[in-house]
């Protein structure tokens, strides 16, 4: 429009008030156009710094429940530490009182024998051995399967090698069988799994006697094992 002014000039007042209201309303548009552009963009930088925020405190959500998650972790291995160290302390208590509840009865049966005279039965000795006690032991029970429950079970005569028959009658996953204070162990051949309610615990070497009870551990997917037995 400036140039075509120039090369054409008005020649009329009417012309040149209509060069003036269109440059006037050039420029209104103009500076409209100019603050419509300036309001969008004003707008647009806050929804950009909005989700800037949002993504700021998002990241520090993340990390702060990965840092609880951590320390949780640790918890919970410093609780499994405990545990651990609590079941091997009890287990040797254990083992300790029933090492000792043996020295003392035999001590008790050799001063017995020093004062009275010593009588043999032998029809008694010919009695095939028998199972005089099963005690089950406390213990907190697992969180999940496999169930472990353990029982303490003592024969009335020295036994070996040692096959056990262990029987629950809600199933069991595995046995095995442990002679307390009678030193190294070794398994025999004899044993695993008979049926879904039947476990053979076999030991070769040490024998199984009256002063050194069988500690037997079962296992199973039931937390409720029922009725258990133990025959030899």
């Amino acid at each position: 429009m400036g140039v075509n002014m120039t090369l054409h000039p008005p020649e009329t007042n009417r012309k040149k008030a209509a060069y003036k209201v269109a440059f006037i309303g050039i420029s209104l548009v103009a500076i409209g156009l100019i603050i419509w552009q300036a309001v969008r963009s004003s707008a647009a930088q806050d929804r950009l710094q909005v989700d800037v925020h949002g993504a700021r405190q998002a990241a520090s959500s993340a990390k702060a429940e990965a840092k609880s998650a951590r320390e949780e972790m640790a918890s919970l291995r410093l609780d499994l530490a405990r545990e651990s160290g609590r079941r091997e302390q009890a287990e040797r208590s254990l083992e300790s009182a029933i090492q000792r509840t043996g020295q003392e009865t035999r001590a008790g049966v050799a001063e017995d024998f020093r004062r009275s005279p010593i009588k043999l039965d032998v029809a008694s000795l010919k009695q095939p051995p028998r199972i005089v006690s099963v005690n089950r032991l406390p213990r907190e029970p697992n969180p999940s399967p496999p169930y472990e429950a353990q029982f303490l079970v003592t024969i009335d005569q020295p036994v070996t090698p040692v096959r056990l028959l262990v029987e629950c009658s809600n199933g069991l996953t595995s046995a095995h069988g442990t002679i307390l204070g009678a030193g190294a162990h070794l398994l025999g051949g004899w044993g695993g799994r008979l049926s879904d309610t039947q476990w053979g615990v076999g030991i070769s070497a040490p024998a199984w006697t009256p002063q050194n009870p069988l500690l037997v551990t079962v296992r199973s997917n039931q937390r409720d094992l029922g009725v258990c037995q133990f025959r030899h």
